[in-house]
């Protein structure tokens, strides 16, 4: 019997937004494409959980409607506390996001690359990028949830497998985070919080950023950021340092008072993952995986399935005849598309550390209102007047015959050397 020579046209790693919406615009395209996690869904993802309107566009152009608003509260703008000032800055009518728990977020979009046709494999953890004889990526090493190891093959692979992408690891693309900038984020949804409305908040301070998305009345995502170095200080009482971190903030304290955890928190870090390049031939990544600075304004969401789109017309450009100029083309496009927001996120971080810079930067947009306009759009990445930011259009359709296959990871626990691991599992 005649060894099998590829199990997909393409394997993606990691079933998150950015892998799952990317698998479901290729299976649409009528490629064989298999689309492989560690997890099983639905699961509990360490996120801020708000969707910018930009996000919410992208959304659209896949084909998936958001949920009503009783499931998925719709956010009007944003609300940035300093030391001393503070601002709301909302997003251009028509456009809103919304806040979205990943719970179920993932699991749609999962299923809905599952329906157009991917091959959707949990349970399964990618170990590795197999190469060809001449060093080019052609597949995954894999284990499957048996401890079974296999090898799947495909002309493209995809790492849309996040913070700690196990395949721009094995591609040699991973950089490591400078150690003075590391930061470490713990999330839970709570209950009994007071004075939300339909904005994001962010309250900023030297060492510490806490954001706050409504989720219902009275419940929230609440996301504390900290050093690195301060997380050892939540081990065994990640709840009591998460409500006791947020409360540091006198007018977010007060509306904690009846707060208690609805969820179990989870926890994440560092942030700071650079990459070389977000693709080199036979391989690209999407997402976080694809370098990731810091979750301050709220676009990660948005960049999840923005880069798939450009993901999407660099495979169908790959494997119709382009070559691997498409690769190129793709890591350029995506450090055009995404750099000018990076550089955005440094400078807010940066000068949270400067109280009095910040302050000052708050009242100055506060008395600007075409400047503050201008902020809010651009980090709200809200879509021109047609209401769609047009992902280009792939006229080339390939069909080969799907095949069969397994395998995935997708991890953002802390296990950098000398840490505690229990601090970084979900606590219940």
């Amino acid at each position: 019997m005649a060894e099998r020579l590829v199990d997909a046209d393409v394997l993606i790693c990691g079933a998150g937004p950015a892998g799952s919406s990317l698998a479901r615009r290729l299976a649409e395209q009528g490629l064989s494409v298999m689309l492989l996690d560690a997890a099983r869904f639905p699961r509990a993802k360490p996120c801020g959980e708000s969707l910018n309107p930009g996000a919410v566009a992208a959304l659209r152009r896949l084909g998936v409607s958001p949920p009503p608003e009783t499931e998925a509260p719709r956010i009007h703008g944003w609300r940035l506390h300093g030391g001393t000032a503070s601002i709301t800055g909302l997003f251009p009518a028509p456009h809103s996001g919304l806040a979205w728990d990943r719970h179920s977020l993932d699991a749609r979009l999962a299923e809905a690359a599952a329906a157009a046709g991917a091959d959707l494999r949990t349970g399964v953890r990618v170990e590795s990028v197999c190469r060809d004889v001449g060093g080019r990526p052609c597949g995954l090493l894999v284990r499957t949830a048996g401890g079974r190891a296999e090898v799947l093959r495909a002309p493209i692979v995809v790492g849309a497998d996040g913070l700690r992408s196990a395949v721009a690891r094995s591609l040699g693309l991973a950089l490591r985070p400078p150690h003075e900038r590391r930061k470490a984020a713990l999330t839970a949804h709570l209950e009994g919080v007071g004075g939300l409305s339909g904005l994001i908040e962010m309250f900023a301070a030297p060492g510490l950023v806490v954001g706050v998305a409504p989720l219902g009345p009275d419940r929230a995502n609440v996301t504390v950021v900290v050093p690195a170095s301060a997380a050892g200080q939540a081990s065994g009482r990640k709840a009591a340092f998460l409500l006791e971190t947020a409360s540091r903030f006198p007018e977010l304290a007060e509306r904690l008072t009846s707060a208690r955890p609805a969820s179990g928190v989870l926890a994440c870090g560092p942030f700071e993952r650079p990459v070389r390049a977000a693709a080199v031939p036979g391989a690209l990544l999407v997402g976080d995986a694809a370098g990731y600075y810091d979750p301050l304004t709220g676009q990660g969401i948005y960049r999840a399935l923005r880069s798939a789109e450009l993901a999407a017309d660099a495979v169908m450009e790959a494997l119709g005849g382009g070559g691997d100029r498409a690769f190129v083309r793709y890591s350029a496009r995506h450090r055009k598309a995404f750099s000018p927001g990076t550089a955005l996120q440094r400078l807010i971080a940066w000068s949270t550390g400067h109280p009095a810079l910040f302050d000052a930067a708050l009242r100055l947009l506060g008395a600007s209102p075409p400047l503050l306009a201008g902020l809010v759009r651009f980090v709200g990445d809200c879509p021109r007047d047609t209401g769609e930011e047009p992902a280009k259009e792939t006229k080339t359709r390939l069909s080969r015959p799907a095949a069969a296959g397994a395998g995935e990871t997708e991890q953002e626990e802390w296990t950098e050397e000398g840490s505690e691991s229990a601090l970084w599992r979900p606590e219940t």
